[in-house]
């Protein structure tokens, strides 16, 4: 193909050059072609074909370079911007080795100042002072009040000087059928009776007051307490006496709060709950069997470690005004 094209090129050239000489030495151009034409011969046929090839050869050679010029060019320019990425690392490292430093060295003197002085002056001072001021408190100078009373406050008075009780040096157990259902002594620190509970069914009995007499419930209708308890159980209970006995007639009970932290009150009208024959019976009261709590045995188990009931006193009162005026002389 190569030597066809330079063949056609060779032949481009020498025909030009005749045709050149033939113009100039005659004026007629007429007569000048028609002497070129039989001088080719036979490649006449090849030459209109042929003439045609060398345009397409010529616009190969210029398009060829023209694409390897213009791209290789542009991918050598890229290093440049790898040059400016790296002022990034400037901001870095400057901001986090300033602060670092000083944060750390500034809070490390204010945490030892106020360790020292602040814990050796309280811990000496308070402790003997809260103990000696309740052991001191005077209660002889009761309130004047019309009622029945069973008071455990006062570990030189009161329930624990009666003839019918125990006293405050002393561990009654309350004995059941099944054997002993609770044990009951004085609590000096809680200035209150405290019931620690055995069994499901724990009960003592009080034969009478302070005074040891009987009286009537019909004068004094108003049961009031203050206790605390510790139990999960959730219902308190009592029978009141009319025989050496209780049955379960004699029984009253009602709501009070578990898990106690600290001692409430509880007021209760007898009248208004069991009603006027109810109390028509109870005359007189001779006794009462305290049974504190009506618990179950899966309570008693929940309760685990602190199966215990405090009772500061209870009383009966003569109206429900002075059931809820009265207060022992430590709470006023």
């Amino acid at each position: 193909m190569k030597k066809a094209i330079l063949t056609i090129i060779v032949l481009t050239i020498i025909f030009t050059v005749l045709l050149t000489g033939c113009t100039e030495n005659s004026d007629n151009p007429i007569v000048t072609t028609a002497s070129v034409k039989p001088t080719i011969g036979s490649e006449s046929t090849s030459i209109p074909e042929e003439t045609e090839t060398p345009e397409p050869t010529s616009t190969l050679e210029i398009q060829t370079p023209t694409p390897t010029v213009e791209t290789t060019p542009e991918p050598t320019e890229t290093p440049e911007p790898t040059q400016e990425s790296t002022p990034t690392v400037i901001p870095t490292i400057a901001p986090t080795t300033a602060p670092t430093k000083k944060p750390t060295i500034i809070p490390t003197v204010p945490t030892q100042a106020p360790t020292k002085a602040p814990t050796t002056p309280p811990t000496q001072a308070p402790t003997p002072t809260p103990t000696a001021v309740p052991t001191q408190t005077p209660v002889k100078d009761e309130e004047e009040v019309d009622a029945i009373l069973y008071r455990f406050y006062a570990p030189d008075n009161y329930m624990w000087k009666s003839d019918t009780f125990i006293d405050s040096k002393a561990t009654g157990v309350g004995m059941t059928a099944t054997g002993p259902a609770c044990t009951y002594f004085c609590d000096p620190v809680e200035r209150a009776l405290v019931i620690q509970i055995h069994t499901v069914d724990p009960y003592f009995a009080i034969k009478g007051g302070e005074d040891g007499k009987t009286f009537n419930l019909s004068e004094y209708p108003v049961f009031k307490i203050r206790l605390k308890n510790e139990t999960v159980s959730t219902t308190f209970e009592t029978h009141l006496m009319i025989t050496n006995g209780a049955t379960y007639g004699d029984r009253i009970s009602f709501f009070i709060s578990g898990e106690d932290k600290t001692f409430k009150n509880y007021v209760y009208d007898i009248g208004q709950q069991k009603g006027p024959s109810f109390l028509a019976a109870r005359n007189p009261i001779s006794g009462i069997r305290l049974d504190g709590l009506s618990i179950y045995q899966h309570e008693l188990e929940m309760s685990e470690a602190t199966p215990y009931l405090h009772i500061e006193y209870f009383g009966f009162f003569k109206t429900m005004e002075d059931a809820v005026r009265w207060n022992p002389p430590h709470l006023r």
